[in-house]
């Protein structure tokens, strides 16, 4: 007889779907300041978005079939011939770990955290991004009802969210009662 579960609730496959779809949204969708020269979020602003690595974040993207490069395009068009790992590494003069991470997941997202990681990330990225269309939708509208209690909601969402300044320095702030306090990060 099998052991039973300890989260029977918990299911992998559908969190990692939900986790490459946030990334994916986020990575299409950049607000405004944070895209790169193809017009997507920067991979290194994502992922410090998300909390992960760039790398977890580019091969996310390349399973959801949302990132792709020259070389990604060239790593997986071999893949797909049946060609083995070492004889990309040999075509392209890739590494062993560069091949792989070009290559998209097979199974399921490795290193997953715990569900209630993910849930908060993906939690906040949700939250955010609503608070952005709330407020958009408030400033393009005559009535400007309510706007400073959705101002202040927009602000306590953005909190220790990695920003950067005109000049590329890192900071956030935090909040405590009614005051900010903003923090440089190096």
């Amino acid at each position: 007889m099998a052991r039973p579960k300890k989260k029977p609730e918990y299911d992998s496959d559908q969190m990692a779907q939900q986790l490459m779809e946030a990334v994916t949204d986020a990575y299409l969708n950049p607000p405004q300041g944070t895209e790169d020269d193809t017009g997507h979020m920067q991979l290194k602003q994502l992922a410090e978005e998300f909390s992960m690595t760039p790398l977890k974040v580019r091969k996310l993207l390349i399973t959801t079939g949302a990132y792709q490069t020259a070389i990604s395009k060239t790593v997986n068009a071999l893949f797909r011939e049946g060609k083995s790992v070492a004889e990309i590494q040999e075509l392209t003069n890739l590494s062993r770990a560069s091949v792989q991470s070009y290559l998209p997941y097979s199974k399921t997202v490795y290193k997953m955290e715990e569900r209630t990681l993910l849930a908060e990330r993906l939690q906040k990225y949700r939250t955010r991004k609503s608070e952005v269309e709330k407020i958009a939708e408030a400033m393009a509208s005559e009535v400007k009802e309510g706007l400073e209690e959705l101002l202040w909601s927009t602000l306590t969402a953005f909190e220790v969210y990695p920003f950067r300044t005109a000049k590329g320095l890192r900071f956030h702030y935090s909040i405590k009662g009614n005051e900010i306090f903003f923090v440089s990060a190096q």
